[in-house]
C-alpha cells in the first residue's frame, strides 16, 4: 500500500521540482564616502552615518589637510534605465577623490590611516611605491616536464657513452 500523498498549496503546486537553483548574488552599492559595498537596501542607512564620522574625522585633520565636503555622484542613465555599473564606478572614484597623499612618498591614504603611514614614511626614508604583482610564471604540464626529465636523462646517457 502506497502512503498517502501530501496536500500541497496552491503556492507550492506551482513550484518546478528538483534541486534548488543558484541565484545571482544580491546587488551591492558603492559608499561614495567611504567606497565601501553595501546591499541596495543598507546603502541608504549607511551613507548619514558615515557622511557624519567623514565630518568627525575631517574637523580632526590640520586645515591644511581638510577637504571639501564629499558631494554624491550623478546617477548615469541608459534612457530611461540606470546604468547600476557605471553609477558604482562614479560613487567609487568619489570616494577615491577623498583620500589624502603622503608628503613624503605621494601615496594616498584614508585619514585615519594616514598618521599611521606616517610614523614610517619620513622625508629622510620615504615609502617606496607599491608595484602590482607580477603574473606567476606559467608552469607547464606535467607531461611536457616528464618528456623534458626523460630527454634531459638520454642526453646525460649518451654525453656518459660518449
Amino acid at each position: 500500500m502506497n502512503p498517502p500523498k501530501k496536500k500541497l498549496s496552491p503556492i507550492q503546486e506551482h513550484l518546478a521540482p528538483g534541486p534548488p537553483k543558484a541565484r545571482s548574488p544580491a546587488p551591492t552599492v558603492y559608499c561614495y564616502i567611504c567606497g565601501r559595498q553595501f546591499g541596495s537596501a543598507s546603502i541608504g542607512i549607511h551613507q548619514p552615518q558615515c557622511l557624519k564620522k567623514w565630518q568627525t574625522q575631517n574637523e580632526k585633520l590640520p586645515k591644511s589637510q581638510r577637504r571639501p565636503m564629499p558631494v554624491p555622484p550623478e546617477i548615469v542613465r541608459n534612457g530611461k534605465e540606470i546604468d547600476f555599473e557605471a553609477t558604482n564606478e562614479a560613487a567609487y572614484q568619489a570616494s577615491l577623490a577623498q583620500l589624502i597623499p603622503c608628503e613624503n612618498c605621494g601615496r594616498k591614504f584614508a585619514p585615519e590611516r594616514l598618521g599611521i603611514h606616517q610614523r614610517s614614511c619620513t622625508k629622510e626614508h620615504p615609502a617606496k611605491r607599491v608595484e602590482k604583482p607580477k603574473p606567476p610564471h606559467h608552469q607547464p604540464k606535467l607531461a611536457t616536464t616528464m618528456a623534458a626529465k626523460a630527454k634531459l636523462m638520454e642526453q646525460k646517457q649518451q654525453g656518459i657513452r660518449a
